[in-house]
């Protein structure tokens, strides 16, 4: 979904057939659903979003990861928002375990 002026727009990403490495994907293109206004709730919104307010964002995250370059110890990398907490103040998450991470790089572009 990406946002547009008169709301959001629903894109497909894989909708064309592809070729390579000796195998071929070729989607289904046939519709799963047709919604219709009777196929939601009456006198309510088809579609809400809610959004929390900024001030209750983490600006401040924290991941627990296996480092491979260090005999797979664990190690804690992290990023903060420094524009969020100058504005709100440090609201710091609790460390998110992540073994599945290996990478420094990786672990640091996720958190």
């Amino acid at each position: 979904m990406v946002p547009s002026p008169d709301g959001l727009n629903i894109r497909s990403y894989g909708d064309s057939a592809i070729t390579g490495n000796g195998a071929t994907f070729t989607p289904d293109l046939t519709p799963v659903y047709h919604l219709t206004d009777d196929d939601f709730i009456s006198d309510d919104e088809p579609v809400r979003v809610r959004r929390s307010r900024d001030t209750d964002a983490y600006n401040h995250v924290q991941i627990e990861y296996i480092n491979r370059y260090n005999q797979y110890n664990t190690e804690t990398t992290e990023a903060k928002d420094q524009a969020k907490i100058e504005m709100f103040g440090l609201s710091t998450q609790d460390p998110v375990e992540s073994h599945y991470f290996c990478e420094p790089k990786i672990a640091s572009h996720a958190a």
